[in-house]
C-alpha cells in the first residue's frame, strides 16, 4: 500500500522498467537523489504517527569520500509546535552492498509543553530505530515508489563509491 506521494525520479522509472524485463537493475544515486528518497523515508514514518501532522521533509545529502552527510528538517504543526533537525552520517556496513548509520544527531526547537511531549515521543530513538538498518528503510521506500511503477522488489544492495551511492535492484514485474 502506497502511503507517500510518488518520488519524481526518471530513475525510478528506469528501474521498474528494468525489473519487469530483466528482474535487476543497477544505478547510482546523487546526493540530491538520495536526499528524495530520505525525505520519502522520513514521510513514511510520520505515517504511522496517526496524531502527528507535519510539513514535508527538507532534505539534502552529500556524498563524498564514500559517505552521505544529511540534514534534514521536520516541522511539525499539531498537536504541537515544533521543529525538529536531523543530521546523519551514513557509510559503507563491513558487510559487501550494505550501508550503517554511522551517526545520528536530533536537535528539537520546541516551546516548554512541546519539549515535554517530544520527550516522551522520544524522536531521538524513533529516529534511530528507523535508520538502524538503512539498507531496509531504503528497501521499504524504493518497494512503494516502485510498486506504484509496476514492479516488486525483492533485494537492494547499498554501497556508496567515491560520490555516488550505488544501487542494485532485483526484483520483477507485477
Amino acid at each position: 500500500m502506497n502511503t507517500n506521494p510518488q518520488i519524481d525520479l526518471p530513475l525510478l522509472d528506469e528501474a521498474a522498467t528494468a525489473l519487469r524485463q530483466t528482474g535487476q537493475h543497477e544505478s547510482r544515486l546523487t546526493g540530491p537523489q538520495l536526499a528524495q528518497i530520505m525525505a520519502s523515508i522520513v514521510r513514511q514514518f510520520l505515517a504511522g504517527q496517526n496524531m502527528v501532522r507535519v510539513a514535508d521533509p527538507e532534505m539534502s545529502v552529500v556524498i563524498q569520500d564514500s559517505r552521505g552527510v544529511g540534514s534534514g528538517t521536520v516541522i511539525v504543526q499539531s498537536p504541537i509546535s515544533a521543529t525538529i533537525r536531523v543530521n546523519t552520517v551514513l557509510a559503507n556496513a563491513a558487510e559487501p552492498s550494505r550501508i550503517r548509520l554511522e551517526d545520528l544527531n536530533v536537535q528539537q526547537q520546541a516551546g516548554f509543553a512541546a519539549k515535554i511531549a517530544l520527550r516522551a515521543f522520544d524522536v531521538e530513538n524513533l529516529a534511530r530505530t528507523a535508520l538502524s538498518d538503512p539498507n531496509r528503510a531504503m528497501e521499504f521506500a524504493l518497494a512503494d515508489q516502485l510498486a506504484t511503477r509496476g514492479a516488486r522488489l525483492t533485494s537492494v544492495g547499498l554501497a556508496f563509491r567515491g560520490d555516488a551511492l550505488a544501487v542494485a535492484l532485483r526484483g520483477e514485474g507485477m
